[in-house]
């Protein structure tokens, strides 16, 4: 549980610095989509980084009495970032973006 926890922050710290880096260092008139490093992979790295730390959390949890209960906040975690956070708000404001959609 402790190594799943530990990839997963290792995941949302090296996308959040990559991004951030991206973000202050971006030449006009480049890409407005981060593709390099961890974004090459996947849109939403951070957000994977996230719910893995939470899986990682329940596979701790799972040794404790009644652990097995904090499964629910993984289901949580994903279903917020997954339907409501930030990966839905990019796909409805960047769709028909053909830069997005590669």
């Amino acid at each position: 549980g402790i190594t799943v926890w530990t990839i997963g922050f290792l995941f949302e710290v090296v996308a959040d610095w990559q991004l951030a880096s991206f973000l202050s260092n971006k030449p006009e008139g480049s890409s407005r989509f981060l593709k390099s490093g961890l974004w090459r992979y996947s849109r939403n790295p951070n957000y994977f980084g996230e719910v893995t730390m939470w899986w990682g959390v329940w596979l701790v949890a799972c040794n404790l009495e009644g652990g097995w209960k904090t499964v629910y906040s993984c289901i949580f975690i994903f279903l917020i970032i997954r339907f409501l956070s930030g990966p839905p708000l990019k796909e409805k404001k960047y769709k028909g973006n053909s830069e997005w959609e590669q």
